[in-house]
């Protein structure tokens, strides 16, 4: 399905990634006559249409892949819920699975805040198929940081962490949702 907004026409991808266990969602936007140059992953709570302004402008030239990364936007991925600290490693397998199913090679990975960082680690275990990084916000913790927090992945008693920790994952409905986030 191709769609367009604000000026920027971009197709609705679908596609099963049985290593990972169900099915992945992407925007499509550039000419299809050509390889895959940029496959981006948006931030966290965000999904891969909240990225076409930005990427659309480059599309007159190259083909871009926008993910909906697991338990975001369309994604046939669930959330994993059972260890929120570990939750951005797993997501570096459904990227790479993303890649493969796509046939992506000698592409430039993209990516803002989570999205950013995910890419990093997938183009890191994925070199024959990435040939670049485009990272905007990635969350990137200095060498030995885990072995300074007691090999925690994250300082469990930074403010900031304890309040997305307390965030509400699933809502009841729509209606609840807006009224949760109004105001904010």
């Amino acid at each position: 399905m191709t769609s367009t907004v604000p000026g920027f026409a971009f197709r609705r991808l679908r596609f099963d990634l049985p290593s990972v266990g169900g099915y992945g969602t992407a925007i499509e936007m550039g000419p299809q006559d050509r390889p895959v140059d940029i496959v981006f992953s948006h931030a966290n709570g965000f999904n891969a249409l909240t990225y076409r302004s930005i990427l659309g402008p480059l599309t007159d030239r190259l083909r871009i892949v926008a993910v909906d990364q697991r338990g975001h936007g369309l994604s046939g991925l669930p959330p994993r819920l059972e260890d929120p600290a570990r939750n951005w490693y797993d997501l570096v397998p459904d990227l790479k699975a993303v890649l493969e199913v796509l046939d992506v090679r000698e592409a430039v990975l993209g990516g803002h805040s989570m999205g950013g960082t995910v890419s990093l680690m997938a183009a890191a275990e994925s070199p024959g198929r990435v040939r670049g990084i485009a990272l905007f916000d990635p969350v990137v913790m200095p060498p030995g940081f885990a072995a300074q927090n007691g090999n925690r992945p994250l300082n469990t008693d930074n403010p900031l962490l304890q309040g997305a920790l307390r965030r509400r994952a699933v809502f009841p409905s729509k209606a609840a949702v807006i009224a949760s986030y109004s105001g904010k």
